[in-house]
């Protein structure tokens, strides 16, 4: 009976070593929509990461690439931000959130002319996206 529980107790152990083991890992392609004076924008973003740094760019909606800075990746805790410039003023926007599965949640932050405007945005891993060569 003893050797049973030990070799339970065992068991657990190593699927929770397993479960521990298995990395969180946000490459891939993350789409969303933003609504803006009554118009649904779409919005893409792309990201690599190599188990120490991440990089990527989102698509801006003049079909430019925006790459992001400042990013970091840890606990399945994502932030960046990326700077842009409309109509020469230069602003930057802050993204902060939480990697789940194939879901990301983020809180957005954008200083514009004093104003900060802030959004919560929920965006999806585009399904054939998880592999590193994006």
């Amino acid at each position: 009976m003893r050797t049973l529980l030990v070799l339970g107790c065992i068991a657990g152990l190593l699927g929770e070593l397993q479960a521990a083991d298995t990395k969180i890992d946000p490459t891939g392609t993350w789409i969303w929509e933003t609504y803006q004076n009554g118009m649904k924008w779409p919005n893409t973003l792309k990201l690599q990461y190599d188990g120490k740094k991440i990089t990527g760019m989102i698509l801006g909606r003049q079909n430019t690439n925006l790459p992001i800075g400042d990013a970091t990746f840890q606990d399945g805790e994502l932030s960046f931000s990326i700077s842009r410039e409309v109509s020469g003023t230069k602003f930057v926007t802050k993204y902060r959130g939480k990697l789940e599965a194939d879901t990301l949640k983020l809180s957005v932050e954008t200083e514009r002319g004093g104003r900060v405007q802030k959004q919560q945005i929920e965006a999806r891993r585009e399904k054939s996206s998880k592999t590193k060569d994006n």
